[in-house]
């Protein structure tokens, strides 16, 4: 299950893993999804809606965020001044 939340929202709805993959009836998403919302009133799990804006805010794990893409190259500062003319080297 845990590696199927990957792909909730972009392949599959909740609602299609709680009734088909995790197997669940009617009775038990209504069970879980009351005992979910008593244990964010109670602070014993964190509001999902909280960390969706702000991870870390919501107890989030700092090291578990998206890193940035990384392109192979220096960002170049726009202030910076123009890079004078490369000299060419000699021999040694």
């Amino acid at each position: 299950a845990e590696q199927t939340m990957q792909y909730v929202g972009k392949y599959y709805s909740n609602d299609y893993v709680r009734r088909h993959v995790l197997r669940q009836t009617d009775e038990q998403i209504i069970e879980q999804d009351e005992l979910i919302e008593k244990e964010i009133e109670s602070g014993a799990l964190p509001d999902p809606a909280m960390q969706a804006v702000d991870p870390m805010m919501a107890g989030g794990d700092p090291g578990m965020g998206t890193p940035p893409p990384s392109s192979g190259s220096v960002p170049m500062d726009p202030q910076a001044p123009e890079p004078k003319e490369t000299p060419t080297g000699g021999e040694i």
